[in-house]
C-alpha cells in the first residue's frame, strides 16, 4: 500500500485534490478484485496444508480458522487503502488511536466467543473478522464526522476511475511490489510448514 501513499502525496503535494480522492477510490476497486482469488485460495487451506504433510488435525484447524476469517481479508485491505489515503494528507492520529481502541475490542471479542460461548477456534476466526469490520467502519465513520475527506473526496467518479492511464502507473509501480512480498511470505510460509510437521504441540 505504500504505492497507494505516493499517488496520494504526489497529487496531494500537487495541489490536485480531487485526485488524491480518485487514487482511493482505485486502490479500493483494485484491492477490492485483488481479494477476490485470495478469498477463493483460502478456501483450500487444509487440502493444501494436508498435501504438504502438515499433520490432518492442525491442517483442519488452520483450514476452519481460514474460512471464517474470510471477511477480515477484505476489511484489512480496505482499512489499510483508507489509512494510506489519509495520512498522504497528514493525518495519522485517528488511525493510531482506532488501532489502539481495536486491540482491546479484539482481545474482548475473542475472550467472550471461545470461552464463554465455548465456539473455539471458528469463535476467534470471526472475532477477528468482526474486530476488522468495526475497526474500518470505525475509522471511516469518525473521519467523515470529522470532515477530513471533504476537500479531497466528491464521491464516486466512475469517469476518473476507469482512467487506463492511472491503472497502467498503478499496475507498474504494485505489481513488482507485490512479487516481492509474495516472495517474502513465502518464506515465512516455508518456515510456518516446517515447524507444523513437527506436529501439534
Amino acid at each position: 500500500f505504500g504505492q497507494l501513499s505516493m499517488f496520494c502525496s504526489q497529487a496531494y503535494g500537487a495541489g490536485n485534490l480531487p485526485l488524491v480522492g480518485t487514487w482511493l477510490q482505485i486502490y479500493l476497486v483494485f484491492s477490492t478484485a485483488a481479494a477476490v482469488p485470495l478469498v477463493l485460495l483460502r478456501w483450500l487451506t487444509a487440502p493444501v496444508l494436508r498435501a504438504c504433510g502438515v499433520p490432518r488435525e492442525v491442517a483442519d484447524l488452520a483450514g476452519v480458522y481460514t474460512v471464517w476469517s474470510q471477511a477480515a481479508v477484505l476489511f484489512d485491505l480496505w482499512f489499510a487503502s483508507v489509512k494510506e489515503y489519509y495520512a498522504a494528507q497528514n493525518i495519522v492520529r485517528p488511525d493510531a488511536a482506532v488501532d489502539a481502541i481495536f486491540i482491546f475490542v479484539n482481545i474482548l471479542v475473542v475472550y467472550v466467543l471461545v470461552f464463554v460461548f465455548g465456539w473455539g477456534i471458528v469463535g476467534a476466526a470471526v472475532a477477528t473478522s468482526f474486530t476488522r469490520f468495526a475497526r474500518t467502519v470505525t475509522y471511516v465513520l469518525y473521519c467523515c464526522r470529522m470532515g477530513y475527506h471533504r476537500s479531497t473526496w466528491h464521491g464516486w467518479d466512475w469517469s476518473e476511475i476507469l482512467v487506463w492511464d492511472r491503472w497502467r502507473r498503478l499496475l507498474v509501480q504494485t505489481l513488482p511490489a507485490a512479487l516481492g512480498g509474495l516472495a517474502e511470505e513465502l518464506q515465512f510460509e516455508v518456515c510456518t510448514l516446517l515447524a507444523a510437521r513437527m506436529g501439534a504441540v
